[in-house]
């Protein structure tokens, strides 16, 4: 049976942004799993440019966007803590190749699937699903429900432009980086609690109180808003917002200093 540190299913840009990202943490034996012919996902059929602005500053087209990365890129079990997967290989019409199944040791799964969230192998897992946005819940880290299993790009949320898809990526891989190291301790849990005017929050919940980006889409499209962060009663942060609409994502970055010692945490719009 093989054996890899971190095994990433899905070669889209969330997937070869984690790959890059691992290796720049130092961790070098990944696997990424690619169910199609290519790496790249959906970004090689994009031949508009427009990719690529906010993560490399420049203007690219979907296939160069991939590009970036993959040239970058070299080469579900456990009792408590993932110990390994198993693969195969699927035919055309998508069943699985009879004697092409394998299993693959790994500390460390990372999914990221899929435009319109994949999540038969989180259901498969005993992952907890968040029941709007049909991913997986997670921590400020992206790890899931099940511990070793961390989620990024579309398969956790859909997003709005392909940049936040590698950057969630990057961010989250820190965690996975502490994980592999035993790093990955679990100091309090803090379930974050949405007030009005608010659809959904990613992460779900707070495990460590470190600088945490979260993402938010609204109810209904508004103008002049204010997103307020309560602990209790004590507001703990606000952002003036000039306008917001449900296709629209919110990310708003707290840091540990704004988060030290908190005991609840309630978002809301008004």
């Amino acid at each position: 049976m093989q054996e890899k540190e971190v095994i990433i299913i899905g070669g889209g840009a969330a997937g070869l942004a984690a790959a890059v990202a691992c290796q720049q943490k130092g961790i070098e034996d990944i696997l990424i799993i690619e169910r199609g012919d290519y790496l790249g996902g959906i970004l090689q059929q994009c031949i508009h440019d427009g990719f690529g602005l906010e993560k490399f500053h420049t203007s690219l087209a979907g296939p160069e966007y991939a590009q970036r990365y993959i040239g970058q890129v070299v080469d579900i079990e456990g009792n408590g803590r993932l110990s390994g997967i198993s693969i195969a290989q699927l035919g055309k019409r998508g069943g699985i190749i009879p004697g092409s199944k394998r299993k693959i040791a790994c500390d460390t799964l990372l999914l990221s699937v899929g435009l319109i969230p994949e999540n038969e192998l989180s259901r498969e897992a005993g992952i907890v699903l968040d029941n709007i946005t049909g991913g997986p819940q997670v921590d400020e880290r992206g790890q899931t429900s099940v511990s070793g299993i961390f989620a990024c790009g579309n398969v956790l949320q859909v997003h709005d432009i392909v940049d936040n898809v590698s950057l969630e990526a990057e961010y989250i891989v820190e965690g996975v980086a502490e994980f592999l190291e035993r790093k990955f301790t679990k100091e309090q849990e803090v379930k974050i609690e949405l007030g009005e005017g608010l659809r959904y929050v990613v992460p779900q919940t707070l495990i460590r109180l470190k600088d945490t980006i979260f993402s938010f889409r609204v109810n209904q499209p508004g103008e002049k808003k204010i997103l307020v962060f309560n602990d209790g009663k004590r507001v703990i942060k606000k952002k003036f917002l000039r306008r917001v609409k449900p296709a629209e994502m919110i990310r708003i970055k707290l840091s540990s200093s704004e988060l030290e010692e908190i005991k609840t945490l309630k978002v809301r719009l008004v």
